[in-house]
């Protein structure tokens, strides 16, 4: 009797694991479906994307896009692009817009030194 009430204890105990393991998959692909990616544009300053990456909880992430312009049709990109929360994705976004605006104004010179690492 002892013995089918550990080997019972034992089967419960799995049960559960699986449980938790199950519900630790279910909790990583709800993280990853809440997460958004905001493609860092061709020619972006490198001093933009170090801002970004300071400024803000994103990841710096690597991605593959399919290219279609001229004669380049069914080939692949790699391109950097800020993986965040759909929130921070957009300020992001903003972030990178106004700096790129400025640094076109500015002929490609911030108005003051950059932070010192």
């Amino acid at each position: 009797m002892q013995e089918n009430g550990k080997k019972e204890e034992e089967r419960k105990a799995e049960g559960q694991k699986v449980e938790g393991q199950k519900a630790e998959g279910q909790k990583e692909e709800q993280q990853a479906e809440d997460l958004f990616d905001v493609i860092v544009p061709v020619g972006t300053p490198r001093s933009v994307i170090r801002d970004v990456v300071r400024k803000f909880p994103v990841q710096l992430v690597d991605l593959k896009m399919p290219a279609y312009f001229a004669n380049m049709e069914g080939d692949e990109r790699e391109v950097l692009a800020f993986r965040g929360p759909r929130k921070v994705v957009e300020e992001v976004e903003k972030f990178i817009r106004k700096e790129l605006e400025e640094f076109i104004e500015t002929g490609g010179w911030r108005k003051e030194k950059p932070p010192e690492s």
